[in-house]
């Protein structure tokens, strides 16, 4: 017997979990990844001082009605955690992945989709004793 596959779009997962009300979940959601970065690299027993930074971009823009509603554009983290490896990759493209161990439902990057077009992921990283760079950017 053949084993069938079932595919879900980045859009119907986000019709299906639904679009939060919160209108900064996505910057929850990439601060909670930033500091979720932090921790895993403090358990490598590695010396740092922890980093993060962040910066929202807005954008105004007239409706129908000739008023400027404020619309949150684009969100930019940075920090200097674990980074993006091969692992966090491969649980960054399941649905719902529970893998992590730190309050992690596995959906929020659904919801970062619910609000933005696309996900850039530029990050470097440590992976069995060499220097790596993933730079990726998904599309709804």
């Amino acid at each position: 017997m053949t084993i069938q596959k079932k595919e879900i779009s980045l859009r119907d997962a986000c019709n299906l979990i639904g679009k939060s009300k919160d209108l900064f979940a996505p910057v929850k959601e990439v601060m909670t990844n930033a500091f979720d970065s932090i921790v895993l690299r403090e358990r490598t027993k590695s010396a740092f001082k922890p980093h993060i930074s962040l910066e929202l971009y807005f954008e105004q823009e007239k409706n129908l009605f000739d008023k400027q509603p404020i619309k949150l554009k684009k969100i930019a983290v940075t920090d200097n955690g674990i980074g993006f490896t091969s692992e966090n990759l491969f649980n960054f493209k399941q649905l719902a992945n529970q893998s992590k161990g730190l309050n992690n439902r596995g959906t929020g990057m659904v919801q970062v989709f619910c609000r933005f077009d696309d996900i850039q992921i530029d990050s470097n990283f440590v992976e069995n004793n060499r220097s790596q760079r993933i730079n990726i950017t998904w599309n709804a």
